[in-house]
């Protein structure tokens, strides 16, 4: 999908700029990269660092508000999202307030903004009086033509009622961002970003945050959402340093790019997919505020 570029297209990198590179990580055994699944849908470099070829910790992103968002037939329930691993979860916290277990919960999305679907179904059993948290795990199933606004509409159904629907405003976008197995590759080299983001020009999409004051808490939060940093360069500035970082995931086979600028607090994304971009903008946004 990517193509190196000619040699030319680097002297747009002053060479008085500093380039914090990651190190490259030990190289894969054979059977690591047997286990590894396909493609990633950005070109694979070996020269770039594969960010999967060493142990990751596990992500780690700020802790979204939890509030009631269901209180009805016996039911008390609030909604969180995390991510485990490669798995988005939506987590339900239910109070069982009826004086018979709670047998069945399924899950059903409408009026869906993001594109997300349950991946499966929950098996649960929460005690009479009981409080119970059942996880659900979550999927991209099918990005909408539009995003338009308004919350996510829940339809449930349980043994205590047959259909239920609530609405839930708390989506946390960087719960979607894809993980990639071991052994896959979401870089790109560098003067391939830099083309392939000019070539973008027309599709970008911004959003402002309070400058964050902590530069490597920023790149770890970003890295630990499977967001994967190209290049951070650090440039002289009237007022001290200017630091610009540049990021690529992808997402459903789609090439998402972002650029942060810092102190400026200023947060780019780059993509053919407008519904994807806005969706990587808040989560980035989400990501780094407040540090």
């Amino acid at each position: 999908m990517f193509k190196k570029t000619q040699a030319s297209s680097k002297k747009n990198n002053s060479d008085s700029d500093s380039d914090d590179d990651v190190a490259a990580p030990p190289p894969v055994d054979d059977e690591h990269k047997q286990s590894s699944g396909p493609a990633s849908g950005l070109a694979a470099d070996h020269d770039i660092l594969d960010m999967f070829a060493e142990p990751r910790p596990q992500p780690r992103a700020p802790a979204a508000e939890v509030k009631p968002c269901y209180e009805d037939n016996g039911l008390s329930i609030r909604v969180k999202y995390v991510r485990e691993e490669e798995q988005p979860f939506m987590v339900f916290s239910v109070r069982n307030l009826n004086d018979q277990p709670l047998t069945q919960f399924q899950v059903a999305f409408d009026n869906n903004v993001v594109g997300i679907q349950p991946a499966s179904q929950i098996t649960c059993h929460v005690a009479a009086g009981g409080v119970g948290v059942l996880k659900l795990p979550i999927a991209i199933k099918q990005l909408p033509e539009k995003k338009h606004g308004g919350a996510l509409l829940v339809a449930l159904r349980t043994n205590f009622c047959p259909m239920a629907k609530f609405r839930e405003d708390t989506v946390r976008a960087y719960v979607l961002f894809e993980a990639k197995s071991p052994g896959q590759s979401a870089h790109v080299e560098k003067d391939a970003f830099l083309a392939t983001w000019g070539g973008l020009e027309g599709n970008e999409i911004t959003a402002t945050v309070a400058s964050p004051t902590d530069i490597e808490e920023v790149k770890r939060r970003i890295g630990s959402a499977n967001v994967y940093q190209i290049a951070h360069r650090v440039l002289a500035a009237p007022d001290g340093q200017r630091h610009v970082m540049y990021y690529s995931l992808c997402l459903r086979n789609i090439p998402i790019l972002a650029e942060l600028s810092l102190p400026e607090g200023v947060v780019s994304v780059r993509s053919s997919n407008k519904p994807l971009a806005e969706i990587v903008l808040q989560g980035l946004t989400e990501l780094v505020r407040g540090l």
